[in-house]
């Protein structure tokens, strides 16, 4: 069932969530450590991002690199209702940064950078480098924020929620993208990202990018081969890349009139970051339905699954759904024989 995407094998009318409680993970007590974060948030420059990137490339090629520490970086167009992520902002920018609250006292806000970091204890004896938050958090200039974390995980996640319906409220072009690489910073991959970000949101009132379209994009490091998302790879689920180094979403919002815009500006996207000279991935490894336009899943399996995992679901799926009753649209596995 898990990972056979929308609409496979039956309708889910009931399921149990097993509640992790803080206090079963709590090291305190036997002179361990908490968990530690630090959110920042910074106005939008293009070589803030890159510097960014470039730590995300850094523990993509450490294979080595301990499972405790996550980072994620999303870059966000103009007016993004950033008061829903941190609501503590407000009252300190209208103080200090007027000029971005109009005559209604609502903030219009420009382009913005915003980090998450964490390190989370697995034992009594893990314990988190400072230098490494230090680093990041000293990265780039036009800094608006630096928020230091040290609470339970139960609160810490909720930090990290856009507790906004969705960021923009337009239709969009998505992209998101898996890779096993360990060359990233050896491919240019940095670079070449903030580089296709700057089109939609460097400053040119021109541009049609710029004035028709809002982009929200999200990179976040998966860890190497002590991750959960690798070691749980045989644990029997479906989905697939469990090797993956990096995710990458890029989501391009489009005024109504301007969909070819963003669809023309996610192609060109997919030719600098897929294929054998593509910075990102040598493999089009896809995790999302709806991405692209062609919705026949069973025509492009390869970029979904590995050989061998999709013929399985297929046998899986003919067993439980001999007749295709649970086939709202194409983008489903392909019932073995039919």
């Amino acid at each position: 069932m898990l990972g056979g995407s929308p609409g496979n094998f039956g309708v889910i009318t009931h399921y149990t969530i097993e509640v992790h409680r803080d206090t079963d993970h709590d090291f305190r007590k036997q002179g361990g450590m908490q968990p530690h974060g630090v959110k920042a948030v910074w106005w939008y420059n293009k070589k803030t991002v890159v510097s960014l990137l470039e730590k995300i490339a850094e523990m993509a090629e450490d294979n080595d690199m301990p499972r405790n520490y996550d980072l994620c970086v999303s870059v966000l167009s103009a007016d993004f209702p950033v008061l829903h992520l941190v609501p503590e902002m407000d009252k300190v920018m209208e103080k200090k940064h007027p000029e971005i609250y109009g005559l209604d006292g609502l903030p219009g806000w420009p382009p913005l950078i915003i980090m998450y970091a964490q390190w989370v204890p697995f034992s009594t004896d893990d314990r988190y480098d400072p230098k490494w938050f230090d680093t990041l958090a000293d990265i780039g200039h036009r800094q608006l924020m630096c928020n230091k974390l040290d609470e339970p995980m139960s609160k810490m996640t909720g930090e990290w929620i856009f507790r906004n319906i969705r960021e923009f409220d337009h239709p969009y072009v998505k992209r998101t993208y898996m890779t096993s690489s360990t060359s990233l910073t050896k491919d240019d991959w940095p670079r070449k990202t903030a580089e296709r970000i700057d089109t939609v949101l460097d400053v040119d009132l021109s541009s049609d990018l710029y004035n028709q379209c809002w982009v929200s994009c999200q990179i976040q490091c998966f860890g190497g081969k002590n991750s959960a998302f690798f070691t749980n790879a045989k644990n029997g689920t479906s989905y697939s890349w469990r090797d993956s180094t990096v995710c990458q979403t890029l989501d391009c919002f489009h005024d109504s009139s301007y969909k070819k815009l963003a669809e023309d500006w996610q192609a060109e996207n997919d030719k600098v970051f897929i294929g054998q000279k593509g910075c990102f991935s040598k493999d089009d490894k896809r995790v999302l339905w709806g991405s692209y336009g062609d919705w026949d899943l069973h025509a492009n399996w390869r970029t979904y699954y590995e050989d061998g995992k999709y013929q399985h679901l297929q046998k899986v799926r003919a067993r439980a759904d001999p007749d295709g009753t649970f086939s709202p649209n194409p983008f489903a596995v392909k019932r073995a024989g039919k």
